[in-house]
């Protein structure tokens, strides 16, 4: 057996293969006691490193499943084996044989070569048949039986990698076809936008078509009403044609018998003008006398307002005579009652002179309603009213 550069190797499974994992490895409590005793001599923490790995190049695919790892480890150090190297195969590889095997052996191979024909637990001859006892056989068969799975697994390798190679071939149409298919969802996405775009310009279109169609029916209606209605004005109009064309003739009749009406009015309303234009000449004559009447009556009017002014004047003037004989008076009577709360005597002398003060108060007052009656003059009187005195003497009638 061949060694090859320790490198991790990983192994495709199949779908159809059920995992399994057939382990190789240090049986020691199974074995004799001479081995035993070998395996006491050997470190506690043994040395791992890769034995054998299979080349790599099986990439992983929609086409190859999940990948399995197939590892070569040692159990034991240099120090103990300096002729021969001890190596635990442990292996993860899964067959339609394999899937419910799980066992575990030890191979003790010399460097210089160590192959399955030479080694003496496999073959006929060797210490293979030498009373190995129980363990000396379980390990033949699980040596043997490693054989074939090597055998199968190099055949399941060669396998593998002529489906990586059709994998590889096949691959860049695949990608192709991935293009494809890319622009074709493209494509059909743009397809599907522009459809619904037409779907919903047709749904539009369709919803106008209803709205024309309703509308031509409206307009259709609407003629027909306008037809009828038409119809029926014409004959309306017929009828009031034939009311106005007789109406018509009866104005024209009318309007002879109203000329000659007018004909003979117009001359009994110029009769009657030349009649008014007379009558106003007439008025026109006693227009001129009353406004010469007018303007003796305003030269009267200004003479007697003149008197009336005058009279206005002395009557303020009286006015204001009385106001202040009314102001004297009553602050003499003043003094007299003061004189009359001081003094206690000579009051006969004080009633004479209340007597004389009322008779100069008729006397006043006769002068005042004297006065007063000068408003006679506005009213037409030529001569002034008697005075207070005349007109006591004046007998009354």
């Amino acid at each position: 057996m061949s060694l090859v550069p320790p490198t991790t190797t990983t192994l495709a499974r199949p779908h159809s293969y059920h995992s399994s994992t057939a382990q190789i490895s240090s049986i020691q409590n199974n074995t004799s006691a001479d081995d035993a005793d070998t395996s006491a001599n050997e470190p506690a923490s043994p040395r791992r490193k890769t034995l054998m790995s299979f080349p790599d190049g099986l990439d992983s695919s929609p086409l190859t499943p999940p990948k399995q790892q197939l590892h070569l480890f040692s159990n034991s150090s240099p120090a103990s084996s300096p002729n021969g190297t001890k190596y635990t195969i442990i292996t993860n590889v899964a067959t339609p044989k394999t899937h419910s095997m799980l066992s575990a052996m030890e191979v003790s191979m010399d460097s210089p070569a160590s192959t399955p024909d030479t080694s003496p637990w496999i073959g006929g001859h060797g210490l293979g048949n030498t009373g190995l006892g129980k363990s000396g056989r379980v390990i033949e068969r699980l040596m043997a039986e490693n054989d074939r799975l090597r055998r199968e697994i190099k055949a399941e390798i060669t396998k593998r990698e002529e489906l990586a190679r059709a994998v590889a071939t096949a691959k860049p149409k695949l990608e192709k076809l991935e293009t494809e298919n890319a622009r074709l969802v493209n494509i059909k996405g743009m397809d599907d936008a522009v459809i619904k775009r037409r779907e919903r310009k047709i749904e539009e279109l369709k919803a106008e078509l209803d709205s024309e169609k309703a509308r031509r029916e409206d307009a259709e209606k609407r003629a027909a009403d306008s037809e009828k209605e038409r119809d029926e004005v014409v004959e309306s109009l017929r009828k009031d044609l034939a009311v106005t064309r007789e109406e018509a003739r009866h104005s024209a009749v009318h309007a002879e018998i109203l000329q000659t009406s007018h004909v003979q009015l117009a001359k009994e309303y110029r009769q009657r003008i030349a009649g008014l234009h007379k009558g106003l000449r007439d008025l026109e004559g006693q227009k001129e006398e009353d406004r010469k009447r007018l303007a003796r009556l305003d030269v009267v009017g200004g003479q007697m307002r003149g008197e009336v002014e005058r009279m206005r004047r002395m009557h303020a003037e009286l006015l204001n005579v009385w106001h202040k004989f009314e102001t004297s008076k009553n602050l003499e009577v003043e003094g007299i009652q003061e004189g009359a709360r001081k003094l206690s005597v000579g009051i006969d002398e004080k009633e004479k002179e209340k007597v004389k003060l009322a008779e100069d108060m008729v006397e006043v007052m006769g002068r005042m309603k004297w006065v007063l009656n000068l408003d006679s003059l506005q009213r037409g009187a030529h001569s002034p009213p008697l005075s207070p005195d005349d007109a006591s003497k004046t007998p009354p009638q």
